[in-house]
């Protein structure tokens, strides 16, 4: 959903990149770089990025719905930290359409999945 959605939200942006940092049992990177939710943004020529650093607990303890809140949250971080990223370098940001657009995206994706029984 997310490597498929466009808008026209500022000229000075061409691509918004979120990188997730996720512990595992080869890496941890939350401990290894002091990283630990949505980072602030960082303004790249024509895009800008917000690193997520993700600990093991996050995704090894919650049940699928709890992970997938927490990670909708710290999206949504980095989105305000965009927006207050390009604002203050006064670059034009369409923010409510941004934000809007995300919370449907959102919704979209906290949505209860249904499972579909084939043998009715």
């Amino acid at each position: 959903m997310f490597n498929e959605w466009t808008g026209d939200y500022s000229s000075a942006v061409r691509e918004f990149a979120f990188i997730l940092r996720i512990d595992g049992e080869f890496h941890s990177y939350t401990e290894m770089w002091s990283i630990c939710g949505a980072q602030k943004a960082k303004r790249k020529r024509d895009w800008i990025e917000v690193e997520i650093g993700i600990p093991e607990r996050w995704w090894r303890l919650a049940h699928s719905d709890g992970y997938r809140k927490r990670l909708a949250g710290e999206v949504e971080k980095g989105f305000i930290s965009v927006i207050e990223v390009l604002r203050k370098s006064r670059r034009d940001i369409k923010a409510e359409a941004l934000l809007n657009d995300w919370k449907r995206l959102k919704n979209d994706f906290l949505a209860p999945k249904r499972c579909v029984n084939s043998f009715v």
